[in-house]
């Protein structure tokens, strides 16, 4: 008999749904070097399966919260939804990251979007408003893959695949305050015919130009060179 209510009960708890465990993240930091700190509050669910498999633990980030610091006040609350599926580990950040991306002198902040199994990282952006005192989206930022940002040049760049046979490599410049493609760099596999094909495109005049293609033989690994 106690065998089988033990067997009942066990049933039951599995077709019961895994509870969702909330929590926050503070983060504080300057948005400029003459300016109050701002605290940043990430709020998110975790499922007890994701809290006790420590290599697939994700936070579900549903929503920012910008505050001042010292309890001065709550600037914005932004809600995302879906929520963003990001790593639970400090290490990476929590998927969240504050920087100059359009290079006004004020930090800005994106969030990964969900974790990706390839190299194509997407992310939502939003851009301080120094006038308005709040962050707006940015749909620009956020349609490029695996954004880098530099300072030097006032470029992003972008990466992504397009599969296993295609590698896009994109540049991008605010012009007129407009984030703006200026070139674009496709290597494609052809691995029947055994060539590799490389287009370059160029921004020519308001619009993107084939400007080179190359081909190239393609190098395959001979027997034996991955032998350990």
């Amino acid at each position: 008999m106690r065998i089988h209510r033990a067997l009942v009960i066990l049933c039951v708890l599995l077709m019961l749904p895994i509870a969702a465990l909330a929590g926050s993240h503070q983060i504080t930091k300057q948005l400029r070097e003459d300016m109050a700190p701002l605290v940043f509050i990430l709020e998110y669910t975790q499922s007890e399966e994701d809290l006790y498999d420590n290599e697939s633990a994700f936070f579900y980030i549903h929503t920012i919260v910008v505050a001042r610091e010292n309890n001065g006040g709550e600037l914005q609350r932004i809600h995302i939804d879906p929520p963003a599926e990001t790593f639970a580990d400090p290490e990476y950040g929590f998927g969240f990251v504050l920087e100059d991306m359009n290079f006004d002198g004020y930090m800005d902040m994106r969030l990964m979007q969900y974790v990706s199994g390839g190299v194509n990282i997407p992310y939502h952006c939003w851009l301080w408003d120094p006038v308005d005192n709040r962050f707006v989206y940015s749909e620009a930022l956020s349609a490029i893959s695996s954004p880098l940002f530099d300072p030097e040049r006032r470029q992003v760049l972008g990466f992504a695949t397009g599969g296993a046979a295609e590698y896009i490599d994109s540049v991008h410049e605010y012009q007129d305050n407009e984030l703006t493609l200026i070139s674009r760099v496709t290597t494609g596999y052809d691995y029947e015919g055994g060539t590799v094909i490389v287009t370059t495109e160029e921004l020519f005049e308001g619009q993107m130009i084939v400007t080179l293609v190359t081909k190239e033989p393609l190098l395959m690994p001979e027997e034996g060179d991955f032998d350990w």
